[in-house]
């Protein structure tokens, strides 16, 4: 409920889901306790083996749910820097500066961080279905979308080598980028420094 990557939409259906995961645990514990029959008893110990399968997949989609969202903040801050590169770029070609260089890596970049939030919008749906296949599936999306964001880090730094190398500078106005639909970040202006 406290995690600052999962919305309060999605904290709440996890709640409701626990919840009901308890309630079918304690109708099949009550189902034992008032057994009279050894078939009586095996069925309801086959009903708490269900539950508890239940509730394993549950956990491990939730877990997996999570990793999921925080790599998906580092792809949100990921595309905000893009634009401030972006902004830079437009400087040094104002300046008369070739960056084909650069914007051939800003787009293998771009490209990099799109191929990891497309693996991570599959996983999401799978994870949804907590079955023990699709989250198997969804945990190799999650990792091949963990190794894509490293190795766009990894172009990052070169990147911004290369725009140092040059003289590239901060921005001097602010930039709206749009993340998630109708979302809008405002990059602010950075301070001057005398």
């Amino acid at each position: 409920m406290a995690s600052e990557s999962v919305t309060e939409q999605e904290s709440s259906d996890r709640a409701a889901k626990v919840d009901a995961l308890i309630l079918e645990a304690e109708a099949a514990r009550q189902k034992i306790t008032e057994a009279t029959s050894s078939e009586e008893m095996n069925a309801a110990i086959r009903e708490i083996q269900r539950v508890t399968k239940k509730a394993r997949l549950r956990s491990e989609s939730q877990a997996h749910g999570l990793l999921r969202a925080e790599i998906n903040g580092v792809i949100h801050r990921s595309e905000v820097v893009e634009k401030k590169i972006d902004c830079v770029l437009a400087g040094l070609e104002s300046q008369g500066r070739d960056t084909s260089g650069i914007e051939a890596k800003l787009s293998e970049y771009g490209s990099t961080i799109s191929s990891a939030k497309d693996k991570l919008a599959s996983a999401k749906e799978l994870l949804q279905a907590e079955e023990e296949a699709t989250i198997e599936t969804a945990k190799t999306l999650i990792r091949e979308a963990k190794w894509l964001v490293q190795e766009a880090h990894a172009l990052l730094e070169m990147i911004k080598q290369a725009v140092r190398e040059l003289g590239g500078e901060p921005c001097a106005e602010a930039q709206e980028i749009a993340i998630e639909g109708d979302a809008t970040v405002t990059i602010p202006t950075p301070p001057v420094t005398p």
